[in-house]
């Protein structure tokens, strides 16, 4: 194995980036507190092994987006707390809750929230309605034309 001792971040990217992927472990060993304070303070604590081993690995398949114009360690605290993010929002995803299941509700707001939905399923529906009428209307109308006439149509508007 290579030594990285005595270079740089951005020489060690460029290098890792070159082919020698195994120097990648410095700048893993490098910056592995940084990176497990910031996961620390934003995860729960059974999450920060798993989330930053996870931020390492995000890091190294993003390396090649990495813009030198930076510091490395910056860049490594933003991909750190997108991980975080994606955390918390893919745990909220789970937890997602209906409507109908939440006790505090009174009927009058689930009244008002079906018709909210019964009016947007409405809207949706007829949007797709009329999509499909245009479409029908479109189609009846290209199959007019001549072959040579539908395809430059079809080729510039479509």
């Amino acid at each position: 194995m290579v030594t990285a001792s005595g270079l740089t971040d951005e020489e060690i990217i460029r290098r890792v980036l070159g082919g020698e992927v195994d120097l990648y472990e410095a700048l893993i060993i490098r910056h592995r507190q940084h990176v497990g304070r910031i996961v620390k303070g934003h995860v729960p604590r059974d999450l920060v092994e798993e989330v930053t081993h996870e931020v390492f690995v995000r890091a190294y398949t993003s390396l090649p987006t990495y813009s030198f114009r930076r510091p490395f360690q910056h860049w490594l605290s933003t991909v750190a707390i997108r991980g975080c993010y994606d955390v918390w929002r893919n745990a909220a995803a789970r937890k997602e809750v209906p409507f109908s299941e939440l006790s505090n509700t009174t009927d009058d707001e689930r009244e008002w929230t079906e018709q909210v939905l019964a009016a947007e399923s409405r809207e949706r529906f007829d949007a797709v309605c009329r999509q499909r009428e245009a479409t029908d209307v479109l189609q009846r109308a290209l199959a007019q034309l001549s072959a040579e006439n539908r395809m430059v149509v079809t080729l510039v508007h479509l």
